[in-house]
Formats: structure tokens, C-alpha cells, sequence
């Protein structure tokens, strides 16, 4: 074999092995970026000064991987929490705004950006009261107690905690709140109705998830009282708009 075959045969392999290191990179930082797939559930939402506005912000990828650096901007100074459930994709990123009496009025621009991929929502803050806490309530109890003799697997029960929103700001035929704990979010409506057409509905969503995995009604508050009704639950979880 002569010293030129040789030669070639080392520059081949050399070109080989630079190929295919780059072609790794390449397809390492596209995972890891541009794969990402970042999506506000909601991309709207109406809610009222001393209620929270819950934003649920799917984030996927086609391989399971480490989420970058998650970043939340706003166009206006509005308090803010979040919460991340999972470190690696796919994952629920929860963001919540607190509007209060100064952003009556307001669009609010929410940006929510994971690595070079970015999502927008709004929220729409109105002048709008919710005076039905009480009743809320009381129809949650009934579900309440379901999950605890029924749904036992759920852990939830007359000690969990549950703070309080109205998700349906405004005067409606049907009301609307949502209920959030440490683990659930748990969505109930009713119909602002005489008997027959008085119902109760719940649908529970874990918060590691997007959608909802339970639903339930109540067919006439008035007239069936605490008898639930396992239902299908919706395919998404509800937000004014």
C-alpha cells in the first residue's frame, strides 16, 4: 500500500469522524432548544381585581429533556407566582396573576419563554364583583364528601385546603369559580335556575396535568341536593374569555 493511498484513507476517516461530531452537535442543541414546544393553554382570560387569573402553560418536546431556563414578562407591574411541576419535558408550568383595583381596565400581556421559544396570553381586568363565595361553597361540599367516601385514591377530603376565584367575572346565567389546592384544581359551575334546571357541575384536573381526569354533576341543587353523578370530563380546562 503506498504512502498516498494511506494518506487518503486517514484524511477519509478524519472527515468521517468531524462529520459526524458535528452532525451530534447540531442535533443535540436542536433537542434541546428548538424541539420545545411551548403553549399557553388559555390565551385569554377576564378576571377582577382580588381573584387570581390561573394561566396553565403546556411544555412538551418530541424526547423527554431538560427544560432551560423559563422566563415570565408582563407590559405592566402586576404580582405574580409560579410553579414549575417537573424539571424535564413534558411538563405543566403554572403562572398566576393577581390583579388588583389600579389594573381595572387593563390588558395585561403575560410572555411566558422557554429557552428561544416564547407563548403570549392576555388578561382582561373589569370592574366586576363576585358575591356568591357562600354558595360556592356549599355546592362544593357535596363533591367533597363524594371524593372522600368514592374517590378515596384522590386524597382529597374535608381537610384539604382550597383558596377561592371567581372564573367568570361579570353577570352570567351560569356561575363560575375555581377552587385551588396544593395538588388539584377543581373547576364548579351552576345553573342560575329554577328546579329542574338548577345543576351543579365539578370537573378536577391534577395540576401536574393539562386536562381535567373527573367530572361530576349535581342534576337539580334543589331537588336531588348532594346526589353526584360521575360525568365525562371535559377535554380542557375552562377560563373566562
Amino acid at each position: 500500500m503506498s504512502k498516498t493511498i494511506v494518506q487518503i484513507g486517514i484524511i477519509i476517516v478524519g472527515f468521517i469522524f468531524v462529520s459526524s461530531f458535528l452532525i451530534g452537535y447540531i442535533l443535540m442543541n436542536n433537542t434541546n432548544t428548538d424541539s420545545i414546544s411551548v403553549e399557553i393553554v388559555t390565551k385569554s382570560i377576564n378576571s377582577c381585581p382580588e381573584n387570581f387569573a390561573w394561566f396553565v402553560v403546556n411544555i412538551s418536546s418530541n424526547l423527554p429533556q431538560k427544560i432551560p431556563e423559563i422566563f415570565i414578562s408582563t407590559n405592566v407591574s402586576i404580582e405574580l407566582e409560579s410553579k414549575i411541576w417537573t424539571q424535564t419535558t413534558p411538563s405543566v408550568f403554572e403562572v398566576f396573576l393577581f390583579p388588583n383595583q389600579s389594573h381595572i381596565g387593563q390588558t395585561i400581556q403575560l410572555k411566558v419563554t422557554v429557552g428561544k421559544i416564547s407563548d403570549i396570553a392576555i388578561l382582561n381586568v373589569w370592574d366586576w364583583g363576585d358575591s356568591e363565595q357562600t354558595q360556592a361553597y356549599e355546592k362544593l361540599a357535596p363533591f367533597i364528601n363524594y371524593f372522600a367516601q368514592n374517590k378515596t385514591h384522590f386524597n382529597i377530603n374535608a381537610t384539604t385546603l382550597w383558596e377561592l376565584s371567581c372564573n367568570d367575572a361579570g353577570l352570567l346565567i351560569v356561575e363560575h369559580y375555581l377552587f385551588k389546592s396544593e395538588m388539584w384544581e377543581l373547576e364548579l359551575s351552576w345553573h342560575v335556575m329554577i328546579p329542574p334546571y338548577d345543576w351543579v357541575h365539578v370537573y378536577l384536573r391534577p395540576r401536574v396535568e393539562i386536562k381535567p381526569i373527573w367530572g361530576g354533576t349535581i342534576e337539580s341543587w334543589n331537588l336531588s341536593s348532594s346526589k353526584v353523578i360521575e360525568t365525562t370530563p371535559p377535554d380542557q380546562i375552562f377560563r373566562p374569555q
